[in-house]
């Protein structure tokens, strides 16, 4: 009997630590959401979604990256148009009809 009790009281301590372990994790969060979600009342965020944000930021700033990628390709695209529009709509690939 002596062993169960034993095993018994690790148990309730194991449980007592993870239960204080989560209160704590728990106050963490809520303290983060808290700040953010003060932050992104105007935007109407829910604290689901922000949290879904906070999780996949690496994601998601990689794909911010991407596309600021693209959008600096597409404003040369357009500078270039705008400058053979300056020069009598001239839209021939100066590369071969330099021969």
């Amino acid at each position: 009997m002596k062993v169960a009790a034993k095993k018994s009281s690790k148990k309730d301590s194991s449980k007592k630590s993870n239960r204080e372990k989560v209160f704590l994790e728990e106050t963490r969060g809520s303290e983060l959401t808290q700040s953010f979600s003060g932050r992104f009342d105007n935007l109407r965020i829910g604290v689901r979604t922000l949290a879904k944000i906070i999780e996949n930021q690496g994601e998601i700033l990689h794909q911010l990256q991407e596309l600021n990628s693209k959008v600096e390709r597409l404003e040369n695209q357009l500078k270039e148009m705008e400058k053979k529009m300056d020069n009598n709509f001239d839209f021939t690939n100066e590369k071969h009809s330099k021969k």
